[in-house]
């Protein structure tokens, strides 16, 4: 399985938050040092990010999906997978839907004849 930098740079926040959170700050501290580091992740990744050359606008307070997607690393095996069985002129049908990554992916591979339909 591959290691995305999202998932390492997750392991190594999560460390470090944990780490904060045995220095002798009280919860203030903490709930700030917390909205910087969001901050900090949100600019970081572009919004929208590119997702088969489809713009993919991403709710700022969920950063995990959009690094992952930002470096064309989200959900790469199960990507990858789609990308060989499906073929173009195919039909196919994303539920359950949510921000349309993979809608955006099955169209980018059944094409202008194929068919997408997408429910969230």
């Amino acid at each position: 399985m591959r290691k995305s930098f999202w998932h390492i740079y997750s392991w190594l926040s999560h460390k470090i938050y944990l780490l904060i959170l045995k220095l002798p700050f009280g919860n203030k501290t903490v709930n700030i040092l917390r909205k910087v580091a969001a901050l900090l992740h949100r600019t970081a990744i572009p919004n929208p990010v590119i997702v088969k050359g489809n713009k993919l606008f991403w709710n700022p307070t969920n950063v995990g999906y959009a690094m992952d997607m930002s470096l064309n690393e989200y959900e790469y095996e199960t990507t990858k997978l789609i990308s060989k069985i499906l073929k173009p002129g195919m039909a196919a049908i994303d539920v359950g839907a949510n921000i349309g990554y993979y809608t955006l992916l099955f169209a980018s591979v059944v094409g202008e004849k194929g068919k997408v339909y997408s429910f969230e």
